[in-house]
């Protein structure tokens, strides 16, 4: 996978102007080991293409950055910022791999087979998704896009699906970090979960909304003091 970027010079609150234009601001970080002081580079990306890039690839597959003339960059989606209400992208930073040196990852879990299982679709049971992401060793070019977890042969409330159960890797090549002990799913009563969920759900909300009007009164902020700052 490839996407285009462009260097950047505007930053601060001013990246807002990116925005406006359809753009993402962003960072490339190389992690090579050869270099003795972390670097950086400013970017701006086209935000339709990276939307599509990032459904597509995630956080776990290597993506080549190529920036104007500069050689083909081997990256990994390192973070994605979203506005806390709007959902928007932010800003996207990658970060620049050495092909040949193992890295450390979380891969993504995704359920399959929830629609097959008869307790899940009677509403007797519902499912819990313990965790979400497990952390391997391996090199760039071997990471798993994701683990598929099978939940259409659990059968009572209280079964469960451990990593052990579930994923399995070519130890050669990938090793699993993450206890495999550790849970992943299992079936819950329906009943009080919905409870538990509708009582947190109301809370958030709010929390949520306090949280992006904080975030766009800052950015109006910063805007007027760089305004200012411009005029002196």
């Amino acid at each position: 996978m490839e996407i285009s970027a462009t260097k950047r010079t505007i930053k601060g609150s001013k990246v807002k102007q990116l925005r406006n234009q359809g753009l993402i601001p962003g960072s490339i970080f190389s992690t090579k080991s050869s270099r003795a002081k972390a670097e950086s580079t400013d970017i701006s990306i086209e935000q339709i293409s990276f939307l599509k890039l990032y459904k597509e690839a995630g956080e776990s597959t290597l993506i080549k950055v190529k920036i104007e003339s500069d050689k083909t960059r081997e990256c990994l989606i390192s973070e994605v910022q979203f506005h806390p209400v709007t959902l928007n992208i932010r800003s996207v930073n990658f970060y620049e791999v050495d092909l040949t040196e193992k890295i450390t990852a979380n891969i993504p879990v995704e359920i399959i087979g929830e629609e097959l299982n008869p307790i899940i679709k009677s509403g007797d049971a519902i499912l819990l998704s313990v965790l979400s992401e497990i952390e391997v060793e391996c090199l760039p070019r071997d990471l798993p896009q994701h683990f598929e977890v099978d939940v259409s042969k659990l059968r009572e409330v209280g079964d469960m699906i451990s990593i052990a159960d579930a994923i399995h890797v070519d130890e050669s090549k990938v090793t699993i970090l993450t206890d495999k002990t550790e849970i992943l799913v299992k079936l819950d009563h329906a009943q009080q979960q919905e409870e538990v969920v509708e009582e947190a759900k109301s809370v958030d909300d709010v929390e949520v909304l306090d949280k992006g009007k904080k975030e766009d009164d800052e950015e109006e902020g910063g805007e007027k003091s760089d305004s200012k700052s411009d005029q002196s």
